[in-house]
C-alpha cells in the first residue's frame, strides 16, 4: 500500500521495542533516505484513527523519550 510520506505520522520508539511494534498494522520502517532508522517507526494515516489508535503512538513515544537523558 503506497501513502504520502508528508500524511504519515513520525514516532520515535524504544528501539527494544522496533521488531514487535513493526508488527502493528499501520507501522511502518522509517525510510526516508535509503537507511532504515531503528527506534523510528511511520505511521499510516490509517493507523492514527480513531484516536484511541493515535494515543497508543503518542504513549509509545513518551514512554521511550522519558528514558532519554536530559539535556
Amino acid at each position: 500500500m503506497a501513502y504520502d510520506i508528508k500524511l504519515a505520522e513520525r514516532v520515535r520508539v524504544d528501539p527494544q521495542k522496533h521488531v514487535t511494534l513493526l508488527k502493528k498494522p499501520h507501522a511502518k520502517v522509517f525510510n526516508i533516505t535509503g537507511k532504515p532508522m531503528k527506534g523510528w517507526l511511520m505511521v499510516e494515516p490509517a493507523g492514527c484513527k480513531p484516536a484511541r489508535q493515535l494515543s497508543t503512538w503518542v504513549k509509545e513515544g513518551i514512554e521511550f523519550a522519558l528514558t532519554l537523558p536530559t539535556k
